[in-house]
């Protein structure tokens, strides 16, 4: 996954691709959590460019290798496949957590509104 900026730039001119020249429209994809830009890489050579690859989340929009090519496109079309299906289980936890942390913080300020009591234990009459 790139780091920085630099790191997309410097993967679209070793690629010769559009990522290195309209660097800044994937930037700001990203800076807006619409899309997300990562790299493929062989595990025995993993600083070699081999796929650029752009994320909405939900499904693979692009993969390209050098050139706007796609060597070994059906192989690379079942690594991606699994890949998502991962992402998207992970999402939903992340979504799911997310939306369970927004409800805890909605009852805890309902509660702090409501006098302020909400940390208080509760206490049982004594029979």
């Amino acid at each position: 996954m790139p780091r920085s900026y630099a790191d997309i730039i410097d993967e679209g001119q070793k690629q010769h691709h559009c990522v290195g020249s309209c660097g800044g429209r994937y930037m700001e994809s990203m800076s807006q959590r619409k899309t997300w830009i990562l790299f493929l890489r062989h595990t025995e050579n993993p600083r070699e460019p081999w796929y650029t690859i752009e994320t909405d989340g939900k499904a693979v929009l692009q993969f390209y290798a050098a050139y706007d090519r796609q060597p070994d496109k059906e192989t690379v079309q079942k690594i991606l496949a699994e890949w998502m299906k991962q992402v998207r289980k992970n999402k939903a936890k992340v979504e799911k957590k997310e939306e369970e942390d927004r409800e805890s913080q909605k009852l805890e300020e309902a509660g702090k509104a409501a006098g302020g009591c909400a940390d208080q234990p509760v206490m049982q009459a004594a029979s």
